[in-house]
């Protein structure tokens, strides 16, 4: 198969565009970068209401953002951005989560997680699963505890969803489904995707390696299963998952591999790689059919739980 012609046309854009690499820029000129999300995903459609609130994650007020689907709620979903723990927010993510919330009638609590390199690991992780028990309390103020929930993340927000799936195990709480979009599972940079797709094709392998030192600067820690998922045991009971990679992300061997590791242990995986496509696909939904698909096949994952 061949890079998709529409994504060929945006890489050869940002070649000629000749800006500089994120790991050339100190984080907070990075951070001024649009990311396709924010370019690309198109207009998200209105909520019944969307609320900005806090969690209290080690000590620290997190802001998250509450939306509120138009009719009664199906379920809770708990969604974190991608960036590589440096980058990207809530912000960057709006109209990718109202859509979310609009195709599913779920609520949608999307998470600004501590960034890196200010705020190192754990913080990210700690602030994510700090939200979804968040979640979890608000779903049970509203009366609705009996409702799904989910987990979703994109990107390092993947890595995220993947950690607080495990963490929530531990707190005995039940996890219908987690949605990793091309996740972030395992700081070993070095397996066949990221060979053969180390450069040029947005995701570069030294990005990723930057974002690692960023995020994780100690490399003994990087081998916790809360900063590398493919690290944790995977136990009876741990969510369901549905994972989507794209056939030239460097990310792909990795989210593929971990959904296999799931299988093993007995945990259902659906696995789902889409052609011609590279890392942050899904915000193309409006220009290549394979990203159009995998934005319905997210909803519909999530649908099938509700």
């Amino acid at each position: 198969m061949k890079v998709h012609p529409v994504v060929r046309d945006i890489l050869d854009q940002m070649a000629a565009a000749n800006r500089p690499g994120l790991a050339d820029l100190p984080p907070a000129e990075a951070r001024q970068i649009k990311t396709m999300m924010d370019t690309l995903f198109g207009e998200g459609p209105q909520m019944h209401r969307v609320d900005d609130r806090t969690v209290t994650s080690a000590g620290v007020e997190i802001p998250v953002r509450v939306y509120y689907p138009s009719e009664k709620p199906k379920g809770y979903i708990v969604f974190y951005h991608g960036g590589g723990w440096v980058i990207g927010s809530v912000a960057s993510y709006d109209n990718f989560v109202r859509a979310m919330c609009a195709e599913t009638n779920c609520i949608a609590v999307s998470v600004d997680y501590r960034l890196a390199p200010e705020n190192p690991f754990p913080a990210a992780a700690d602030d994510a699963l700090a939200s979804a028990l968040w979640t979890v309390a608000l779903r049970e103020e509203r009366g609705e505890a009996k409702l799904p929930l989910i987990l979703c993340g994109d990107s390092a927000g993947g890595n995220l969803a993947a950690a607080t799936a495990h963490a929530l195990l531990d707190e005995g709480i039940d996890v219908a489904l987690q949605v990793l979009i091309y996740p972030v599972i395992d700081a070993d940079l070095e397996n066949g995707s990221y060979t053969d797709f180390a450069e040029g094709l947005y995701l570069t392998k030294e990005s990723m390696a930057y974002f690692w030192d960023q995020y994780v600067p100690a490399h003994e820690n990087r081998v916790d299963p809360r900063a590398a998922p493919a690290k944790a045991t995977c136990r009876n009971g741990l969510a369901p998952a549905f994972i989507l990679t794209g056939e030239f992300d460097p990310l792909r061997d990795e989210g593929e591999a971990y959904g296999e590791q799931l299988r093993r242990a007995g945990i259902v995986a659906d696995i789902k790689r889409y052609p011609g496509m590279i890392h942050g696909f899904l915000a193309l939904r409006t220009l290549a059919e394979p990203a159009a698909e995998a934005n319905r096949d997210v909803y519909e994952a999530i649908k099938r739980v509700i």
